[in-house]
């Protein structure tokens, strides 16, 4: 068998059955860049962010390197310590020369280490900013680029006076979380009465008409009455599931008593309803979707002025507004 440089041996035997079999390779598929796929703008800042996030890798690199040379020479000297107090008879004093030496050495490089140790840290949180931030753009990019992808063409809010971009960013950003919580006061918040009240009503009708006793085999054939038995599953000994076959007690109930059962539920759900707080399920949406284009238009004005203060983004923005996207692309799952 004829050997294949740079080749494993199974790809070397997988070539030759295939050589044997005349069978024909796999053509080669190159995947395009999504950059590629982009217009100008957004391909633009995808390239920008690669190579900030590289330029922060290669330097995460270098003071990763640096900092093992220093912890490997701090070790060096530390063995050479305890060498000259291993080596001498009698003790050796504290102010040897040698001693003197190699303590300070010892200094010098246990404050190199610490300094190397946190810049390797905050340069660590920097560069994994960016590669979260690249990923979650590219990702978004790819899921939503059959829809086509469009520009906003709005222009950034302008600085107040005497503002900084740091200081805008900031205001930003806790408009940003003010709208969140808002958003997540309007999820939580109740259903009217009413409309819990009509739920309720269809979904007893429901059981009801499931758990209806069936008379026909004892009108026809003198027979048992059937009663409908639903299938529930239950946990058995040592957390195997299960199922077993059982008549509905609320349907059963329901039917029996459909006015008590029903005004007692109604007394329940008058008890335990906010109809002051509450939203229909059309509000609720009116509400969400206000929320959503004022966080988005917050989320515009932090990647703007992020941008004028020099810095990226935060990772979890959404790409409309990081991007530059228009409002009618699809909205990133926030909840």
């Amino acid at each position: 068998m004829s050997i294949i440089r740079g080749a494993t041996l199974s790809e070397g035997v997988e070539a030759k059955v295939r050589a044997e079999r005349a069978e024909p390779e796999s053509p080669l598929r190159l995947v395009a860049d999504i950059a590629d796929r982009m217009p100008v703008q957004v391909r633009d800042k995808l390239i920008s962010l690669r190579d900030t996030k590289n330029d922060r890798h290669a330097m995460l690199r270098s003071v990763s390197d640096r900092r093992l040379d220093v912890h490997q020479r701090l070790q060096n000297w530390e063995g050479r310590l305890r060498q000259l107090q291993a080596d001498s008879r009698d003790h050796i004093s504290e102010k040897h020369p040698a001693v003197i030496e190699v303590e300070a050495e010892i200094k010098n490089a246990s404050a190199e280490l610490a300094r190397l140790t946190e810049r390797n840290a905050e340069l660590t949180t920097s560069w994994q900013a960016a590669a979260r931030l690249l990923t979650s753009l590219e990702k978004y990019l790819i899921d939503v680029e059959d829809g086509g992808i469009r520009l906003h063409e709005g222009d950034a809010s302008p600085l107040k006076a005497g503002e900084t971009a740091i200081d805008a960013l900031e205001r930003a950003a806790r408009r940003t979380r003010t709208l969140k919580a808002d958003r997540q006061e309007v999820l939580a918040s109740a259903f009217p009465v009413a409309v819990a009240k009509k739920l309720f009503r269809e979904h007893l009708h429901e059981r009801i008409e499931a758990a209806r006793p069936d008379v026909s085999p004892l009108i026809d054939r003198l027979e048992p009455i059937e009663f409908p038995q639903k299938r529930v599953g239950v946990s058995a000994h040592g957390g195997s599931a299960s199922a077993v076959y059982m008549i509905d007690p609320v349907g059963l109930l329901g039917w029996l008593f459909p006015k008590e059962f029903t005004a007692a539920i109604d007394r329940e759900l008058a008890a335990a309803g906010d109809d002051e707080h509450a939203l229909t399920v059309e509000q609720r949406i009116a509400k969400l979707a206000e929320v959503d284009a004022d966080t988005l238009a917050s989320e515009r004005d932090e990647a703007s002025y992020s941008e004028l203060a020099g810095l990226l983004p935060r990772a979890d923005l959404d790409p409309r507004a990081a991007l530059s996207l228009h409002a009618d692309m699809p909205a990133p799952k926030r909840d």
